[in-house]
């Protein structure tokens, strides 16, 4: 894809599409949002899959991979290098970190330290992402978990389990 075409998507997606209203509204089915927005999202990032939904005000990167009948929820924010699998619910107001401030030395301020390497987040199939929760850096959320509603989730979720709060903790298992 030529970097035109890229440009062009991006400024379309930043400046309109992400600001029509949320594809479930009325006024979202008759702008077609939902449409312009995976058209032109999929024109910038660097895969996405069949029947994805991007919704009002999502951020993402250029490197992000988002499997087939995912979504970014409202407002959804994606560091870089973010993979996304395949039928993944996502609410509004998540956050995806993938680096952190460094903060190693005391003769130099946090604020001129810089950033650490981008370590990768990796969200896997058949995953629910509950709203307002925050993922940092380096985490794997394996298939078939829940994440509740406001969790932090700092280390890796197992398969098939639900997890909620902060720092997120597992609450059972989703199949006993």
């Amino acid at each position: 894809m030529s970097r035109i075409v890229y440009l062009v998507n991006l400024f379309l997606y930043k400046s309109l599409f992400s600001r029509l209203p949320p594809s479930s509204t009325f006024l979202g089915k008759i702008t077609c949002a939902k449409k312009l927005r995976y058209v032109t999202t999929k024109r910038i990032i660097k895969s996405t899959g069949l029947n994805c939904t991007i919704e009002k005000y999502a951020t993402f990167t250029r490197d992000t991979v988002l499997g087939d009948n995912s979504g970014l929820g409202i407002n959804c924010s994606l560091g870089k290098g973010v993979y996304i699998g395949k039928n993944v619910l996502m609410g509004p107001n998540v956050t995806i970190h993938t680096r952190n401030h460094r903060f190693d030395r005391r003769d130099v301020p946090i604020i001129e330290q810089g950033y650490s390497e981008v370590q990768e987040v990796r969200i896997m199939d058949d995953v629910w992402i509950g709203g307002n929760v925050t993922v940092l850096p380096g985490v794997t959320i394996h298939e078939g978990s829940i994440v509740g509603t406001g969790a932090v989730v700092t280390r890796d979720v197992q398969a098939y389990s639900i997890v909620g709060g902060v720092p997120a903790k597992k609450i059972r298992d989703r199949f006993l």
